[in-house]
């Protein structure tokens, strides 16, 4: 009877803390949030933590330039365009409307203050302008918006320009956004614009002091940054970064009714993620051998390594210990010819039994197939040597 109790009680704490970690991991379904499309996402796994039809096609307003922004930074990176490159504003891209910094036909600027007066102060006309000089024309640089949502896996978007203003059939999602500005972050200075609260366009009698459209920058600890937008038919839409405790996190809404409960619903959302969620890191076990035999070889042994150490972090739940087990697979021989960096073996980890990672063990230095003369000089050697 004892062994019974003893055995329901067991049984009764590993449900109770087994319902507690999936209470946390649900209270994402309390958010209430006002929007009806919104994602949160974090950055270094790409794991998505909290969705609400975050695949459902909508127009992105100004979110629109984040690809603007990725794509020309994407050039600069490349060597195809530097931040010094000066840009001579076209009829077209001065007649854009909206909100702009009111660039002149023939008026020149530096593809860094376009491409900050995009991030900062939402500018359609320096968002044309940084498109034209990039893609030969808008159709061209709009293409290559379209290319680049389809290398990133964005299955929902379709651009039809570069700023977001509306027309027919530019569309996308929740989902999408997040993907396109979790890309944004990979280049260095994307911080440095997304970021600047404050920045003044021109000089002398003409400078004019812009400022950032994303009022989190001043209200939400760990803000670094992210990109608003706002048309009648889009409605209130945002992508935001936030950092925290080494942990990044992009939170998206569409279609808000207003900016205040867009910014409401974007830091319930970061909130929640922060509260509820950790970054774990697994150092990868070493291995047992650093060599491994080699059959017909010129040399009787091969120095082995791991090819790749860095285990990708994992998300999990903050407060949650999560069971981790490597598992090595290793030849116990080789047969020559070995190339460098052939594999040998491989190691995978496991975390509650599910595979997150695998990384193969590879040799270190070419092995030649011996000749019949190295051959006989080794049956010697090993005679000898008896």
């Amino acid at each position: 009877m004892k062994k019974i109790v003893a055995i329901f009680i067991s049984f009764f704490i590993v449900y109770s803390m087994t319902c507690n970690l999936f209470a946390q991991d649900n209270n994402a379904s309390n958010l209430d949030l006002l929007a009806n499309n919104a994602i949160i996402m974090e950055a270094e796994t790409g794991k998505i933590l909290y969705s609400k039809n975050e695949t459902e096609q909508k127009a992105p307003a100004s979110v629109t330039k984040i690809m603007t922004m990725l794509l020309t930074l994407e050039q600069i990176d490349k060597g195809k365009l530097s931040f010094d490159d000066i840009i001579t504003a076209s009829e077209h891209a001065k007649e854009m409307g909206g909100t702009q910094i009111n660039l002149d036909v023939g008026e020149k600027m530096s593809v860094y203050d376009l491409l900050m007066s995009v991030a900062v102060a939402s500018a359609n006309d320096s968002a044309m302008a940084l498109a034209e000089h990039i893609g030969g024309s808008e159709s061209g640089f709009v293409n290559m918006m379209n290319n680049k949502a389809k290398e990133l896996g964005m299955e929902n978007t379709n651009f039809v320009n570069p700023h977001g203003l509306p027309v027919d059939n530019h569309l996308t999602c929740a989902k999408d956004i997040a993907i396109m500005t979790r890309e944004l972050l990979k280049y260095e200075k994307t911080e440095e614009f997304i970021g600047t609260k404050i920045y003044p366009i021109r000089e002398g009698e003409n400078e004019y002091k812009m400022r950032n459209t994303n009022n989190l920058l001043w209200s939400y600890q760990g803000c670094v940054g992210g990109k608003t937008g706002y048309t009648q038919d889009a409605g209130y839409c945002m992508s935001v970064v936030a950092k925290r405790d080494g942990m990044t996190i992009i939170a998206v809404v569409m279609g808000e009714k207003t900016s205040k409960d867009r910014t409401a619903d974007l830091e319930k959302m970061l909130d929640h993620a922060f509260m509820t969620y950790d970054l774990y890191e697994i150092d990868l076990e070493n291995i047992k051998k650093n060599k491994i035999d080699v059959e017909y070889g010129d040399t009787k042994q091969v120095k082995i390594k791991v090819e790749n150490t860095e285990v990708p972090k994992q998300v999990i739940i903050k407060g949650s210990q999560p069971k981790v087990e490597q598992k090595t697979k290793l030849d116990k021989s080789v047969k020559a010819p070995v190339k460098k960096g052939q594999k040998v073996g491989q190691i995978t980890t496991y975390m509650n039994g599910e595979e997150i990672y695998s990384t193969n063990i590879i040799a270190c230095d070419n092995v030649n197939k011996r000749s019949f003369i190295k051959s006989l000089e080794m049956i010697f050697k090993n005679m000898i040597e008896l």
